[in-house]
């Protein structure tokens, strides 16, 4: 074991919890019956297993549970027992039995050394602050991962390393087929290495730019709906992504059909008053309006960044374009004129409410029950939208010195470029004059917006 772990240093040991378990989707919940290291006896016990709660049927009838998330885990044998589960923070719970699909479910939980015995390293495909990121693929078998390895002595800023424990947790909780997946996490003395999914389809603005690519009304409408159930799997338990861009919405084939939405690097957990780690955080052009005016936000965010894509795909160019200062001026005002676009009466109807002041702007369950999508499950072609080339600007308010946004090849991006400025890294102050401009003052870490 090495010195110092990222994700023990404020972490007690295991203590078995007597109160009710915390209420939580059973689907792919697991029980099975396993010898535990604490029995003196070597009596089989009865343990479940839901998502990263581990519990124990005791002798009186109730359950007592341990979260055992960010724990070491490895297989180890023993002469008499055989094969069993060794999980550690600060002491070790081993469980014998029939241990390999618990294994292999509990290690997107937890925290496992040896990652050079389990995957070989193929090429570097990018390169953050603090991240590079590699192709690899599995020791054993012919199967491609993306692998972001983080070099510990960068995460020396407080918020880096809350920042991407937060952003582990939330990959290891949204469960969507068009969310990105991560696999695995592991971590030595000097990097720590995330196993994710890896993507080859490129992301949403690159496939605008291909020539004569053309959707009709249906398949926006089509593209838009999943996006939205992509978005709200993650709203049902309680985050929220807060950097929806094309971007951030990787292909896994170059199809519309086969995507994934990526870097929760900004996500956060709904916070009922209104607090966050990053609070005035997004990119220019995409984030919604109370966001820059340093108001109150909730999950609508995501729904008006929902609205600025849509209006992309069916004009091809940006509803707030323009250089940096314009961009962030017109984004803070949130008027996007959408009478002449073209699309149907109902289509119209439908982005205009994603582009409402967020008091009458819909919540994601509510944008897809629209009459829009009830009627493009039936509509002709008669629409034909042609996708212009768009010029997006990828100007980030926070820059992530540990979370780059991921893009082609499940790959880090460079630095989000500024296009007015040089150094994308500064703050941005509060927005109260009619032309909002940034702070000049240049900053080499990742801060929150005040």
């Amino acid at each position: 074991m090495f010195k110092e772990s990222i994700f023990h240093s404020n972490q007690k040991q295991f203590t078995w919890s007597y109160q009710p378990m915390p209420i939580m989707s059973k689907n792919g919940a697991l029980d099975e019956e396993f010898i535990p290291s604490y029995s003196k006896s070597c009596k089989m016990k009865k343990f479940i297993l839901i998502q990263n709660i581990l519990g124990c049927q005791t002798k009186k009838g109730p359950i007592k549970w341990i979260n055992y998330e960010n724990s070491f885990i490895e297989i180890t044998r023993d002469k008499i027992l055989g094969e069993g589960i060794a999980i550690s923070k600060g002491n070790t719970l081993i469980l014998y039995g029939e241990i390999e699909i618990w294994f292999n479910y509990m290690k997107r939980w937890c925290i496992q050394q040896g990652f050079a015995n389990t995957y070989k390293i193929i090429e570097k495909i990018g390169k953050g602050n603090q991240a590079e990121v590699y192709s690899c693929r599995y020791q054993l078998g012919d199967e491609k991962f993306a692998v972001k390895q983080y070099q510990k002595y960068k995460l020396t800023n407080r918020q880096d390393k809350i920042a991407l424990l937060k952003e582990i947790s939330i990959l290891r909780q949204v469960q969507n087929e068009n969310i990105i997946h991560l696999y695995e996490v592991f971590e030595n003395e000097n990097n720590i290495y995330v196993v994710m999914e890896l993507l080859e389809g490129g992301d949403l603005q690159d496939y605008l730019k291909q020539p004569n690519t053309f959707l009709n009304e249906k398949q926006l409408a089509s593209f838009i709906y999943r996006l939205f159930k992509a978005i709200l799997s993650f709203h049902k338990i309680g985050i929220i992504h807060r950097d929806i861009k094309p971007k951030n919405i990787i292909l896994r084939k170059q199809n519309l059909s086969k995507f994934c939405v990526v870097d929760f690097g900004l996500a956060d957990y709904y916070n009922k008053d209104g607090k966050y780690l990053f609070q005035r955080c997004g990119t220019p052009g995409f984030v919604a309006p109370e966001i820059l005016r340093d108001e109150f936000y909730d999950f609508k965010v995501d729904v008006f960044s929902v609205g600025v894509i849509m209006y992309i795909l069916i004009t091809g160019e940006e509803p707030f374009g323009g250089d940096y200062n314009e961009t962030i001026t017109k984004n803070y005002l949130g008027q996007v004129d959408v009478e002449n676009l073209k699309i149907s009466e109902q289509g119209q109807m439908f982005l205009k409410c994603l582009f409402e002041i967020k008091d009458l702007r819909p919540t994601v369950k509510e944008a897809m029950n629209h009459q829009w999508f009830k009627q493009e499950m039936i509509v002709t072609e008669k629409y034909r939208i042609r996708i212009k080339e768009p010029q997006i600007k990828q100007t980030q308010l926070v820059l992530h010195s540990a979370r780059d946004t991921i893009s082609n090849s499940q790959l880090l991006k460079p630095n989000r470029a500024v296009l007015s400025t040089k150094n994308s890294n500064y703050r941005l102050s509060p927005i109260g004059s009619k032309k909002p401009t940034p702070n000049p003052s240049p900053c080499a870490k990742r801060k929150s917006l005040k």
